[in-house]
């Protein structure tokens, strides 16, 4: 009977194992946002990069801090966003809006991973190494 347990124990323990550590792509994935959109990222050298399926964390939305809130804002309606204030753990960015033109300021987390597809492959930066990120519209 000890031993229908511990071999139970060790299948179990096996199991947990195998799902840990794992993001459940392979080598040169990038996670599918819902809606495809397309962008221009340029990094802090200056180099731009055009790729599609765009997501952060694999959302097709940026969060941000304003103040003590927080705003959610999807992709399709953004045109730009700018960074400032280089920092590994904070950037500030400036997001303009398709309509009109208005724009706002948020803070947004510096680890935040961008993905995207390029001609080359699959793209991949986190948000303190971007500079800027214009929006082009899908056909």
């Amino acid at each position: 009977m000890k031993s229908k347990i511990g071999l139970w124990m060790v299948i179990a323990l096996g199991l947990m194992a195998a799902g840990m550590g794992t993001t459940g792509r392979g080598p040169g994935e990038i996670p599918i946002p819902s809606k495809d959109f397309s962008a221009t990222i340029v990094d802090r050298q200056n180099i731009a990069t055009h790729v599609t399926q765009i997501s952060f964390n694999g959302q097709a939305t940026l969060q941000g801090a304003r103040g003590e809130g927080s705003l959610i804002i999807p992709f399709d309606r953004i045109k730009t966003i700018s960074f400032s204030e280089a920092n590994t753990q904070k950037r500030r960015a400036r997001i303009t809006f398709k309509d009109a033109g208005e724009s706002v300021d948020v803070v947004v987390d510096g680890q935040l991973k961008v993905y995207g597809k390029s001609r080359f492959g699959a793209f991949e930066i986190t948000m303190k190494n971007i500079q800027r990120i214009d929006f082009t519209e899908t056909p």
